[in-house]
């Protein structure tokens, strides 16, 4: 399990903008990211889901759920500010509970990735599942 992205990966999220969160968001911001390099590794691994617990410290990737393989360790002092960011950029309401939102990345002008923001009614647990344009836009369900 890897403790957090090195320097180098954490600079080409940086640069990786823009990612299609529509708001104002300052790009060079940790926890911003962090967020930005969970996404492109879940990308990059072509993993469907991406699970951040904020009660375990831990950001863990899945191709099934109940298959979780740990991806690193995210310290305690932002993990809470993680699954924050992931609320925000999937439209979702600041409260705890079961909802599910939408976030559209835009990687460059040619790649879209689409995806469902979970967030669980248990603990601080939110799931990013990567989804096809189809299920996104409501044509295809899970």
């Amino acid at each position: 399990m890897r403790r957090c992205p090195s320097k180098r990966e954490m600079n080409l999220c940086k640069r990786s903008a823009p990612l299609g969160y529509a708001g104002a968001v300052d790009e060079s911001e940790p926890v911003v990211r962090l967020v930005n390099a969970l996404l492109l590794t879940q990308i990059r691994e072509g993993a469907t889901f991406l699970r951040v617990d904020a009660d375990r410290g831990t950001a863990e990737l899945a191709e099934r759920i109940g298959e979780w393989r740990a991806e690193m360790s995210i310290p305690s002092a932002i993990v809470g500010k993680v699954n924050e960011r992931l609320r925000t950029m999937g439209a979702l309401p600041p409260e705890r509970g079961s909802e599910m939102g939408r976030l559209t990345l835009m990687l460059s002008d040619t790649q879209t990735c689409f995806f469902e923001i979970i967030q669980t009614e248990q603990a601080d647990v939110v799931i990013a599942r990567r989804v096809d344009e189809a299920a996104f836009h409501g044509e295809r369900g899970w």
